[in-house]
Formats: C-alpha cells, structure tokens, sequence
C-alpha cells in the first residue's frame, strides 16, 4: 500500500470529515518498525546521532496540525503528508516533474520552496498572457518559466486563488517541510503569501 492510501485509511477509519480533524498523534517507522528521525541526509533511526535534527512524526505533525484548520480539503492534507515523506527520501527533483525553486513572502513571513513549472503556468488565471506584450511570448504563445514566475510574482493579481491552493498543498508545502530552513515551522497558509519568485 503506498503512502497516500495509507494516510487515507487513517483518515477513514477515523471518519474525518473535511470539518472534523481530530488531533492525531503521528507516529512514521520504517518497514521493520523503528521510528524514523530527520537529519542532514534524510530518514535515520538513531534517535541520538549528533545530526539528528527532529523526529519525522513532529514534522508530519506540524503539516497536519497547521493545515487541518486552513481550508484545505483531506485529499490534500493526505499528499502534503505523503508527498513530504517521499520528497525526503529521494529529494525535489526525483519526485516532482519539471522542479522549479521558488521564494514567497507575506505576513511578515518568508520561505522557499520548490513546484512544478507546469503547476505554475495551470495556475495562472486564463488571461494572464493577453496582459504581456505579445512580442515578449515564445511560440507557445507564453512566457519562459523564469520570465512567466517573474511578471506573475503578485500571487492576488496572477494566479487563480483555488488553483494556487492547489500548487501550494501538493508542492509548496511539502519541499518547504523537506528543507526544514526554519525546522518545524512552515508556512501553510497561501492567503498569507503577497510575493511569488524564483529561488
């Protein structure tokens, strides 16, 4: 059984509904069950090595528990989780197609993280690229991916708000989890976010 139907079993059998999120005590263990600690490399069991940074059960945590109360829906509380856990293991740019840096700020927060360049542009609203000077588009009739992150970095007045949720539970969230920069804190809530740029 892979991660996300996993986690959704968990979901099930404790009849979450999208208004109902208990609070959960987390636990992640490897096959043989030991539990599994963060540290400079990824999954460890040596709960004392001096790398160790932090159980992965308080970052899983730390994403349910602050996505639970923002409205997301299960399905994507589910492939933040999972998502984290596979991204962790075998890193951005093996799990998510096309991996793009990214940097945000609002709210007196600022983080990064990574997302799809085909995520980008789907989130964008539809007229996005008739408000760009049409000799400026590639024959694609859009922006490169660097150019396109650059003009749209006004997340309220580029992007489709759902959509951008979207971009931001099943990516954003979980590599800004994976880098840990600022350990178990991160940031969750997109209506926070002012700012959109290449990292």
């Amino acid at each position: 059984m892979n991660l996300f139907d996993q986690i959704e079993k968990h979901f099930i059998s404790n009849n979450f509904s999208e208004r109902d999120r208990k609070n959960v005590k987390w636990t992640v263990s490897s096959s043989d069950g030991d539990l599994l600690y963060i540290d400079g490399e990824g999954y460890t069991k040596e709960k004392d090595n001096e790398f160790t940074e932090f159980p992965v059960s308080q970052m899983v945590d730390s994403i349910y528990s602050r996505m639970r109360n923002i409205p997301y829906n299960n399905h994507q509380i589910i492939t933040a989780i999972s998502k984290y856990l596979t991204i962790v293991q075998f890193g951005a740019y093996e799990v998510i197609e096309d991996a793009v840096g990214i940097e945000f700020e609002g709210g007196s927060v600022r983080n990064r993280g990574f997302c799809s360049s085909k995520k980008i542009y789907g989130a964008l609203r539809s007229d996005f690229f008739n408000l760009i000077n049409q000799n400026k588009l590639n024959s694609s009739n859009r922006l490169e991916i660097r150019d396109t992150i650059f003009c749209a970095r006004h997340v309220k007045t580029s992007y489709v708000f759902e959509n951008f949720i979207d971009v931001f539970a099943e990516e954003i969230i979980p590599t800004i989890a994976a880098l840990a920069i600022e350990g178990l804190v991160i940031v969750v809530n997109p209506m926070r976010i002012e700012i959109l740029g290449e990292s």
